[in-house]
């Protein structure tokens, strides 16, 4: 008996045919075969759907991105670039969000060299570096040509894109060489998936679908439930004898009675004898971790922290959230290193530019005040040590933490500058001759120069007038 059960059950551990599990005529979640199905290729119109309406899908191919140029790009050194940055960065968010979405997009960088789009663009000639850029999704690009050279300039483009033709808002079409683009993908695929595209790539909410779809059903199911929390009960007597009496229309002239008085006067009249009016409610429990699971899976899926895919902060005792946090950041900051960097190098190469501007991302992780504090209490510990152990002066201690604290060693004056913007701190002279800023918070805001100078155990300023001003009035002297 048993063998022939385990004949009827096969050898999955996923299919019982007695409890219907991996049946696809039972099981509304199990895949015909018991295997993976492939799941149509998402067209146009579903994914501009979801971009457009849904707005956790729109989080996902947005978020990303936003965050990780939140602070926009700066650029470090004198070479300036030969466009205008924040202009790129606005366009290259755009670009890489409608590139997550649609599966890949172009920026048509405008480029004036003198000779047709559709040509290879000569940097050396264009002059006045980039004036324009222009995004458009895949939806609104044809790849008219391949390169066919394997020498050359295209033997490391061989048998990629050479034309693209954009159809732009206005409805105009031109063709524009690859050189003159800069082209962002979709999700990494391989040439089968790209041929199936068109050449393009599928876009991001592909492989997160299943996981959206889940969320979505969660909470559309929550909101059914919550829609039909309580339901009312009306118990008649005979109801059934009634029904096989054919007095439905009875039946139901005495329920739209009984909804009416309840809507009117918020009370329902009934026979005591004959009729029962109650209420059912529905039990949630359950629900609400089940609608967390759902989330977790999708935070799973699109590499996002749960406290920013759906704005929440972290549960739990002393929870704060933040490694998860700065593993976020590193990981974005890592994207900027692979795509990102390599773009503004390039349109700065499209721009004509001899030498290259260095491109850095701002920090994403910000220190609160009191995290500044403790960083720099530790390192006046670590300063303390090093000079009583002799291994550095103090004056090679504050040459060293200028950037940090914004201290400057004064190699001629031979003492220390402490530059603040402060605007209660004061200017006034040291007895070797050099200057320093005094922070008057140290001794109080309405103290007077003289005060202030006495506290730090120097005689009177030079001046009786400017003794006597407080360090805002001084300040505002200079």
């Amino acid at each position: 008996m048993w063998d022939t059960l385990r004949k009827l059950a096969g050898d999955s551990w996923l299919y019982n045919p007695f409890s219907g599990m991996g049946d696809p005529a039972r099981d509304k979640t199990a895949p015909s075969n018991n295997q993976y199905v492939e799941l149509p290729r998402l067209d146009d119109v579903t994914l501009s759907i979801l971009y457009r309406d849904n707005g956790i899908a729109r989080v996902l191919c947005r978020v990303p991105i936003e965050t990780m140029l939140m602070n926009g790009i700066e650029t470090e050194g004198d070479v300036k670039p030969p466009f205008d940055l924040t202009l790129l960065t606005n366009e290259l968010q755009e670009a890489m969000c409608l590139a997550r979405a649609y599966g890949g997009s172009l920026l048509v960088v405008g480029a004036d060299d003198g000779r047709s789009a559709d040509t290879p663009l000569d940097p050396s000639s264009v002059r006045n570096g980039v004036s324009w850029f222009e995004v458009v999704d895949r939806r609104s690009v044809q790849i008219q040509a391949y390169e066919d050279r394997q020498t050359e300039a295209g033997g490391q483009h061989y048998r990629k894109p050479l034309i693209y033709r954009v159809t732009s808002e206005d409805q105009s079409q031109t063709d524009y060489h690859r050189s003159r683009v800069i082209r962002f993908n979709g999700a990494p695929s391989d040439a089968l998936e790209r041929r199936k595209g068109q050449g393009w790539d599928p876009s991001i909410l592909q492989a997160m679908y299943v996981a959206l779809m889940g969320f979505d059903s969660a909470h559309s199911g929550g909101r059914n439930m919550l829609a039909e929390a309580s339901i009312a009960v009306f118990k008649m007597k005979n109801y059934l004898a009634a029904l096989a009496s054919r007095a439905s229309t009875e039946i139901l002239e005495r329920a739209r009675l009984i909804n009416l008085s309840k809507s009117s006067t918020r009370s329902v009249f009934l026979d005591a004898e004959r009729e029962e009016f109650t209420y059912a409610n529905r039990s949630f429990a359950g629900v609400a971790e089940l609608m967390d699971r759902e989330a977790q899976y999708l935070s799973a899926v699109s590499r996002i922290p749960l406290s920013v895919l759906l704005g929440t902060s972290p549960a739990g005792l002393n929870a704060t959230g933040a490694s998860e946090i700065r593993g976020w950041y590193d990981l974005l900051r890592s994207i900027f290193t692979r795509d990102v960097l390599p773009v503004l190098r390039r349109v700065s190469q499209m721009g004509g530019a001899r030498e290259l501007p260095c491109f850095v991302l701002p920090s994403l992780w910000q220190e609160t005040s009191q995290e500044k504090e403790m960083t720099r209490k530790a390192r006046a510990e670590a300063d303390v040590a090093y000079i009583d152990a002799n291994v550095y002066t103090p004056e090679e201690i504050s040459a060293t933490r200028g950037d940090q604290d914004g201290i400057k060693y004064d190699k001629e004056a031979r003492n220390i500058v402490i530059t603040t913007t402060d605007p209660d701190a004061a200017l006034v002279e040291t007895p070797s001759g050099g200057k320093e800023f005094l922070v008057a918070e140290l001794e109080g805001p309405f103290f007077i120069i003289d005060e202030i100078r006495a506290n730090r155990g120097y005689g009177p300023h030079p001046d009786p007038e400017v003794g006597k001003l407080t360090p805002s009035a001084y300040l505002a002297l200079l």
